[in-house]
């Protein structure tokens, strides 16, 4: 009973909040979200780790482990390059390698 607990505690409370935890990464910056999650993940598995807690606090801090994880996703695909960044013009370039080489 304990082990679906923890599964069900690992997967639902990131399900509830996922729709809403994007817009954390887009407030706040996504370097300082994803480095806070990571640091907020990693005091919580020592938590874990060291103290061996009880059920409903084993519960509680699973549960904190998987928002955060939630919250890491979003900022870390988020990363990427802009889609309303202009492309690069290849003609041009194309254009000097052509002439370098002599085609």
């Amino acid at each position: 009973m304990a082990v679906a607990l923890l599964l069900l505690v690992g997967d639902f409370a990131p399900a509830l909040l996922g729709p809403f935890t994007g817009v954390i990464g887009d407030r706040f910056g996504l370097k300082r979200v994803m480095v806070a999650c990571d640091l907020v993940q990693g005091i919580l598995v020592a938590l874990i780790a060291l103290t061996l807690p009880s059920l409903p606090l084993l519960l509680a801090l699973v549960a904190l482990r998987a928002v955060a994880g939630q919250v890491f996703q979003p900022a870390s695909r988020g990363g990427g390059p802009s889609p309303r960044a202009r492309p690069r013009p290849r003609g041009r370039e194309l254009g000097h390698w052509v002439r370098y080489e002599r085609l």
